[in-house]
C-alpha cells in the first residue's frame, strides 16, 4: 500500500498570525525574572514528609528542628520551598500566577510537563540549616500553536537555585481560549504536549514516593 504524506498547509487567515503569535511571545519573554526569598529551615521538609507518610512503606525520619551537623535537603522538597508571594486578589481566576498567564484571552490553562535537574555539589549546597536562600524564577521558551480562535500557548517557567545554581526546575504550562477545543484524555495527556502520565508529580518527590503510589 503506497503511504500518502501530508504536505505542509500553506498559511491561511485561519491560522494564528505571525503578528499575533510574536506579540504573545514578546510580551511572556519581556517580563522580568523574579528572585523569591526563602529560609532553608527543616520545617517545611519535615511538613512533607509527614504527609508522605502514610504513603511510604518506609518513611524517612524527619525533624522540624535544625540538626547538627544539619540534614541535606532530599531531592524533590524544594516544591515546599519558595512559594508564590502574591495577594490573592492579583492572581489568575484560577488562582495560579499571572506573571505566566499568555493573556486575558486564554483564560483556560493546564499542567504541561516538567523536569528537575540537580547538579553536581547540591548535597553540600542544599544544607537545611536556616541559611537565607534565594530561586530566580524566568520564562523559557514560549510556543503558540492552532488555528487562529483556536490557539494553545505553551510557556515553560524555568525556577533555579540562585545563589549556588545546584538545580533547576522546568514547569510547562498550556493557555487556551475559552472555546478551544483540546483532547484531554483520562491521564491528562493534551494532544502530546501535556504530561502523558497521572503521576507527573511524583518523580520530582522522588523515587519513594513513586514507589509508594505505583503500588497502591
Amino acid at each position: 500500500m503506497r503511504r500518502v504524506l501530508p504536505q505542509k498547509r500553506p498559511f491561511s487567515p485561519s491560522q494564528p498570525s505571525p503578528t499575533s503569535s510574536s506579540r504573545i511571545t514578546n510580551d511572556l519573554q519581556s517580563r522580568p525574572p523574579k528572585l523569591i526569598p526563602d529560609y532553608l529551615n527543616p520545617m517545611p521538609s519535615h511538613l512533607l514528609s509527614t504527609t508522605l507518610s502514610d504513603l511510604l512503606h518506609a518513611p524517612t525520619p524527619s525533624s522540624p528542628a535544625i540538626q547538627s551537623p544539619p540534614e541535606v535537603l532530599p531531592q524533590g522538597h524544594h516544591l515546599v520551598y519558595f512559594p508564590i508571594q502574591t495577594a490573592p486578589s492579583k492572581l489568575a481566576p484560577d488562582g495560579a500566577d499571572l506573571d505566566h498567564s499568555p493573556g486575558p484571552e486564554f483564560p483556560r490553562r493546564m499542567w504541561a510537563g516538567g523536569e528537575v535537574n540537580f547538579h553536581k555539589g547540591w548535597r553540600e549546597s542544599l544544607l537545611m540549616d536556616g541559611r537565607p536562600w534565594r530561586c530566580k524564577e524566568e520564562i523559557g521558551d514560549v510556543r503558540v500553536k492552532g488555528d487562529k480562535g483556536q490557539e494553545k500557548v505553551f510557556v515553560d517557567v524555568w525556577r533555579r537555585a540562585a545563589d549556588a545554581g545546584v538545580y533547576e526546575e522546568y514547569r510547562g504550562a498550556a493557555g487556551f481560549r475559552s472555546s478551544a477545543s483540546h483532547d484531554i484524555s483520562p491521564c491528562g495527556k493534551l494532544v502530546g504536549e501535556a504530561c502523558s502520565n497521572a503521576n507527573a508529580l511524583v518523580p520530582l518527590l522522588g523515587a519513594d514516593v513513586q514507589r509508594a503510589l505505583d503500588s497502591h
